[in-house]
C-alpha cells in the first residue's frame, strides 16, 4: 500500500481539513480591515480547540507513537520530532486560549489580531509540514497500527 492511499493518511487529511476550514473562517474574521466580533471569534476558537485536540490525539496515538515504538530508527526519530513539535505548538495554542477566554477582544484588537494571525499561520504551516512528513513515515509499509503494548514514548504525551 502506498502512503498516498494509506487509511491513516486519509484520516489525517480529514482531521486537517476540519482544522483548516475553521482557520479559514478565522482568517476572514481577522482580516486587516475586519471589525472585531467577540462572539464569532470566541466560537471559532472553541471549535478549533476541539478539532485540534481530536487531531492531536489521533496523530499521536495512531500514527506517531506506533512508529516511535516499532518503526525503523530514522522514522522513529522523525516521528518523535514531529510529536515534540506538535506538543509545543499545542501548548502555545492552549496558552492562547487561556489568555483569550475572558479577554475583551475589541478593546485589545490592535494587539490581539496580529498575534492570532501569526499563531494561525504557524498552525497552518505545521499542518502542511505534518502532512508531508506523515506520508514519508508511512512509506515502505511501516505499520502505524501496531498494538499499544509498550509505554515507550508515553512520557512525552
Amino acid at each position: 500500500m502506498t502512503a498516498h492511499h494509506h487509511p491513516l493518511l486519509s484520516r489525517l487529511d480529514e482531521h486537517q481539513a476540519k482544522a483548516l476550514e475553521i482557520i479559514s473562517r478565522g482568517d476572514v474574521l481577522l482580516a486587516p480591515h475586519a471589525r472585531p466580533d467577540q462572539g464569532r471569534l470566541s466560537q471559532a476558537r472553541w471549535e478549533l480547540t476541539r478539532v485540534l485536540g481530536a487531531y492531536q490525539m489521533f496523530k499521536h496515538y495512531e500514527l506517531f507513537d506506533p512508529i516511535i515504538r516499532n518503526g525503523p530508527l530514522d522514522k522513529a526519530r522523525l516521528a518523535e520530532q514531529m510529536k515534540a513539535e506538535c506538543i509545543a505548538l499545542g501548548d502555545e495554542y492552549r496558552a492562547h486560549v487561556a489568555r483569550c477566554a475572558n479577554l475583551d477582544i475589541p478593546a485589545h484588537w490592535d494587539s490581539y489580531r496580529p498575534a492570532v494571525v501569526r499563531l494561525l499561520a504557524r498552525i497552518k504551516a505545521h499542518i502542511g509540514r505534518e502532512r508531508w512528513i506523515a506520508a514519508r513515515l508511512l512509506i515502505d509499509g511501516v505499520s502505524a497500527r501496531a498494538p499499544v503494548t509498550e509505554l515507550r514514548g508515553m512520557e512525552r504525551a
